[in-house]
């Protein structure tokens, strides 16, 4: 496993978990979901100043290109 692949493998949860935030979050609210409206909850939750490299990764995996 490259250093590139360790790296993502050791964030994987972390990004699971910021998503899995929004989407309960989500639930609460009774809000449909959907790729955006998990993103745009993610922005909420994690204002500029708040966001750390876990809510980054989450943000680029959710608004990557379908193939």
């Amino acid at each position: 496993m490259s250093s590139e692949e360790e790296f993502f493998a050791e964030l994987r949860p972390q990004i699971a978990e910021v998503i899995g935030t929004a989407v309960m979050q989500l639930l609460v609210e009774k809000a449909d979901i959907s790729k955006g409206s998990i993103i745009e909850q993610i922005q909420v939750l994690w204002q500029e100043g708040n966001a750390d490299l876990p809510v980054e990764l989450a943000l680029d995996v959710l608004m990557l290109p379908k193939e």
